[in-house]
């Protein structure tokens, strides 16, 4: 019996229940942009066999990757939107390093320098909200909302952000099926920073991502985003947890011992 509450113990911590919001299949829904922890990393399109779930990539906070899922003929307007929520964040926007582009993914090539740059700070989620229409961006599904964001920062770190701190970036590159973006931080991104991604396929409203509030227009009219189940949180290395875990579970037996005394 006591095996068995430490082995839960284990599973619990390295494993939360998922926060879904929603049902998408990511091989089935066409308009995902997927979040991943870098061209160099294990899960660069946020779904590759063995990546955790929900959010789908865990982050290491120096790189990030957009992988754009679909198998239309779709072009997405440049720039891209990369969004940024930083928990109880007061400071300055982080800073884009490097954007890397690749045409084709998995690429067997180093990928082609683009411009990356900061849109500018889009407001706050906090209780009740949603961060597309926190940061002015229209037309997305609503599972990214601060309810899913604040649960998931519980579950995996144990913290309880109050907001998310909204920024913007723009990835200056026409986006296409099959293609990614690898992302480059000047400094980590802080723990429990979600990154979600938006893009159009005929164009932004006035032609400008930094208006006040955007959505799509022109072209099919159509928006393509980052469900919750897709988006990246930044995490400890998986080492850290499985550390982290370890020592819990021994807290946990020593406990148990006492008990027994």
């Amino acid at each position: 019996m006591r095996a068995a509450l430490l082995t839960l113990l284990g599973a619990t911590l390295l494993w939360p229940p998922p926060h879904r919001a929603d049902l998408i299949d990511p091989d089935d829904d066409p308009a995902l942009l997927h979040i991943g922890n870098g061209a160099g990393g294990s899960c660069p399109t946020g779904h590759e066999p063995g990546c955790p779930l929900d959010p789908n990539a865990s982050l290491s906070g120096t790189a990030t990757s957009v992988y754009f899922n679909s198998n239309q003929p779709v072009t997405l307007s440049s720039p891209l939107v990369l969004i940024l929520g930083l928990p109880d964040w007061t400071g300055a926007a982080p800073s884009i390093a490097s954007v890397l582009w690749f045409s084709n993914w998995p690429s067997s090539g180093p990928g082609t320098s683009v411009n990356g740059f900061l849109i500018g700070p889009r407001g706050t989620l906090s209780s009740g909200g949603e961060a597309y229409q926190a940061a002015g961006y229209f037309g997305a599904n609503n599972s990214n909302n601060f309810t899913n964001w604040s649960g998931a920062a519980q579950a995996v770190l144990g913290i309880s952000p109050s907001s998310f701190t909204l920024f913007a970036y723009g990835l200056e590159q026409p986006f296409s099926a099959g293609q990614l973006f690898d992302i480059s931080w000047d400094t980590a991104l802080p723990l429990g920073t979600f990154v979600i991604a938006y893009g159009c396929d005929g164009g932004y409203t006035n032609d400008d991502p930094a208006a006040p509030t955007v959505s799509c227009a022109g072209g099919g009219g159509n928006t393509y985003a980052t469900p919750f189940t897709h988006a990246g949180m930044v995490t400890p290395e998986p080492a850290t947890i499985t550390l982290f875990g370890t020592a819990l579970a021994a807290i946990g037996l020593r406990f148990l011992r006492r008990q027994r005394l």
